[in-house]
This record gives structure tokens, sequence and C-alpha cells, in this order.
């Protein structure tokens, strides 16, 4: 370190005007280490008032889930709840778990299809049955098949086993139907897909109309791979891809309503 010398000052001047200097380096420097700490707890503070206005406001609350969500479901139009196994092992599951006295199962008639519930479906209207008839009918292989439409019947609890006869084998979400099946006859495959009012992405059969959702789509039987339409409508909607994907009953072509 350099130190300057006046050589007009005497020794004890020279040394008084470095120990005055060396105060004020000292001062300075007490006095930027306060101001970073008083930035540093403002800061503090104005975090925590952030922190504060968040909670007031409200932060997004994380939707509800319901034991049926797991399944693919609605809700008709008259208050009735629909659900269906989005796999065969679902589909043993509703019907030997969710199937009660006072409900209806649904089930196109071809081979590969999502076993659909009508929860107290003996209570529900004929447009609920409507519902759900085109519920099942979409969510099976006729969508795959690309079919405009297919039949779909409905019957009790007491008509529907998952036991195979004696000798005979059955498939894991395999059904045994006995007695006389109520049939829709050609129902179409047609749904629409949209948010709920909670910001939920929903699907639901056309016949049900739009259901109060928001930008609407409809979806028919396509050539569109899912993972494609997921990714398109991931992007209006703000809902993850896979979230959408695991919805559609299969190759679509999409149309936005509004």
């Amino acid at each position: 370190m350099k130190i300057s010398i006046d050589p007009s000052k005497s020794t004890y001047d020279n040394a008084a005007e470095y120990f005055e200097a060396a105060k004020r380096l000292k001062k300075k420097a007490i006095d930027t280490e306060k101001a970073v700490r008083i930035s540093e707890k403002e800061m503090q503070e104005v975090e925590k008032d952030i922190s504060k206005k968040k909670e007031a406001e409200g932060a997004p609350t994380p939707l509800k889930k319901e034991w049926y969500h797991q399944f693919h479901w609605f809700i008709t139009s008259e208050g009735f709840l629909v659900i269906g196994g989005r796999e065969a092992k679902q589909n043993e599951e509703a019907v030997k778990k969710r199937l009660g006295a006072n409900d209806l199962f649904f089930h196109a008639d071809i081979q590969g299809a999502s076993a659909v519930i009508l929860r107290d479906g003996k209570k529900a209207g004929e447009k609920s049955l409507q519902e759900a008839a085109q519920f099942a009918g979409c969510y099976s292989s006729a969508w795959r098949a690309r079919l405009p439409g297919i039949d779909v019947y409905a019957v009790d609890k007491e008509q529907v086993s998952t036991a195979a006869l004696s000798g005979e084998y059955m498939a894991k979400g395999s059904f045994m139907i006995t007695g006389k099946k109520q049939y829709f006859k050609g129902v179409e495959t047609r749904m629409y897909l949209g948010k709920d009012k909670d910001g939920r992405i929903r699907i639901v059969p056309s016949s049900a109309g739009d259901l109060g959702l928001s930008a609407c789509y409809e979806l028919i039987p396509g050539k569109r791979e899912k993972e494609d339409i997921a990714k398109e409508l991931s992007k209006e909607l703000g809902i993850k891809a896979d979230e959408i994907a695991v919805l559609l009953p299969g190759k679509s072509e999409v149309k936005k309503i509004r």
C-alpha cells in the first residue's frame, strides 16, 4: 500500500490525517453493512406482504377428488351419476363393487366395451337412460371401428354375473348376462369435450348437450391419434395432454363448437 506524506506537515499531522481518513472509511463500511441489513429486512417484509396478499386473495384450491373420478364418468342432464370402466380390471371392479340394486348396467352390443353403470337408474327418466346408453356405445370398440352408431342394452343388477358357468372360462372384465335386455338401437357415436365450472376436463355424450362446458369440442370416430388431439387441445384448454388423452374413446375427428 502506498502512503503519501505531505512534507509541509509534521509527522504527527500526517498521522492524524490518516487516522481521520481511516475512521471515515470504517464508518462508511459500517453504514454500508447497516444499509444491506435494512434492505434484506425490507425485502423479507415485502415477501411476507405478498404471501399474505396471496392467501387473502385465495390461492387455487386443488380439485376435490371423488371415488368415481377414477372411472369414465359424467352427470346426466337429470342429475344422475354414470360411471364406466376404463379397462377390463375397472369393468370388473365397477360391477363387483359399484353396481347396486337400484342401478342399471349398460353395455354396447359388441365385443370390447366399457361396463357402464347408471346409478339409481331405476329412478332415472328416459333422457338419462338414452345418455347412459350413448356413453356406453361411445366407450366401446364401435368407436375404434369408426361406426356411426351401435346398439346398446341395459339390464338390472340381478342379470349380471362375473362368474362363468361350470366348465366354462370367462375372461377378466367379461360378464354373463341373463334374462330380457332393454335395447337402445343405433345410438350415435358422438361426444362433447370441454372444461366444467371447476376447471376440470370433462367428456359427455352428445345427447346430454354440452352441460355448460366451456370451450366445447365435438368428437366423432376418425383417424387422428388420441395423443395428437390431446396435445392440440392441451394448448387451447390449459389442461395437461395426458389428462385429456385418457378420456378420449379412440382415434377421432374434432371440431370446435365454441
